[in-house]
């Protein structure tokens, strides 16, 4: 009975694997605009490696190089935009709601929060003593008031929540 318990939590409770966008074995992809230009994905891709990080938590093989190469493609030299992120993420079986009332309850029931900072998407994964647990795609992993971000808690728009359709809310039956 303990192990299945054990099971279960770990299913509902599962965080993603955190990625880096500079990371070297994909930071040097190159995203193409129609009309030629170019960018590198250490430089905007923060939006695919959050979604990457949140599929990484239903199957590790999921890195952002597999993320561009098989759901987005090369062509955003511009990065991508918050619907869009939320659209490959919902075909991707998961659900994704708004974040309303008391953020903490969403950890507890298994949800990430997909935030953004000026030009910058990052994943909120948890809380501690009302700091944000951070997933920061360029600036690393920590809580909100940390130096190492250049931005502060208060900074953070909450865009939405996230969890894979097949884990349960442990507060659900």
């Amino acid at each position: 009975m303990a192990r299945i318990i054990l099971l279960v939590l770990l299913f509902v409770f599962a965080k993603p694997v955190y990625y880096s966008q500079n990371d070297p074995e994909w930071g040097k992809i190159v995203m193409t605009c129609n009309n030629g230009t170019s960018s590198t994905f250490d430089d905007v891709g923060c939006g695919e490696t959050v979604v990457a990080m949140l599929m990484s938590s239903v199957d590790t093989r999921y890195t952002p190089e597999v993320v561009v190469d098989e759901i987005y493609g090369h062509e955003w030299c511009r990065g991508t935009g918050k619907q869009q992120n939320a659209d490959v993420l919902k075909s991707q079986g998961f659900t994704v709601i708004p974040v309303l009332g008391d953020v903490e309850d969403y950890f507890w029931s298994g949800w990430n929060i997909v935030g953004y900072v000026p030009g910058h998407y990052i994943l909120i994964v948890g809380m501690r003593n009302g700091e944000y647990a951070i997933y920061d795609p360029d600036h690393g992993v920590g809580f909100s008031g940390e130096d190492k971000f250049p931005y502060d808690k208060s900074d953070i728009v909450l865009l939405y929540a996230v969890k894979h359709r097949e884990a349960k809310n442990a507060n659900a039956e």
